[in-house]
């Protein structure tokens, strides 16, 4: 007989935890300077991807665990626009604003050293959370974030992931 498995239950604090973390982005090009982002929401995803000229993107073969499933769907999504045009559109909405006078999601064409993508690339990390890092993101907050652009600090508003 196949044993049954109790699955955890989404709570409105699960997805109210997922929407607040934080992370801090060094940008290698600006000596480790940080950018503070967030993930995005699964509507701004779809907002972000189908309001330029995606109706052509076939999520039907998606699968968030597999790395070369991501890897095909971004590079449906960016269709005939760039990674840098996709990674300009995920910063703008993903970067926090905490001080109006320290917000440079208007300056984004005027980063240098590929900056828009280490950002871009981060909230999207953030944004996919794979099936294998769910007891890990509901169960024990961590005090870092480990990814290839260096080290990123995350802040105190809800559970963290380790990527």
């Amino acid at each position: 007989m196949a044993k049954i498995e109790k699955r955890k239950k989404l709570t409105r604090q699960d997805v109210l935890a997922g929407i607040n973390r934080r992370a801090d982005v060094a940008l290698s090009a600006y000596d480790g300077a940080v950018v503070t982002v967030r993930p995005l929401r699964d509507s701004e995803m779809m907002s972000i991807f189908t309001g330029s000229d995606q109706e052509g993107v076939d999520f039907s073969e998606f699968d968030p665990s597999d790395e070369s499933s991501k890897n095909r769907l971004v590079a449906q999504m960016m269709g005939e626009g760039t990674a840098l045009d996709l990674m300009r559109r995920v910063a703008k909405v993903g970067i926090v604003v905490d001080d109006p006078e320290d917000d440079i999601s208007d300056l984004l064409d005027d980063l240098i050293g590929m900056s828009v993508i280490e950002i871009g690339m981060k909230i999207l990390d953030l944004s996919a959370i794979t099936e294998g890092d769910v007891e890990g993101f509901f169960g024990r907050p961590t005090a870092k974030l480990s990814s290839g652009s260096g080290s990123e600090d995350i802040g105190s508003e809800g559970p963290t992931r380790t990527i």
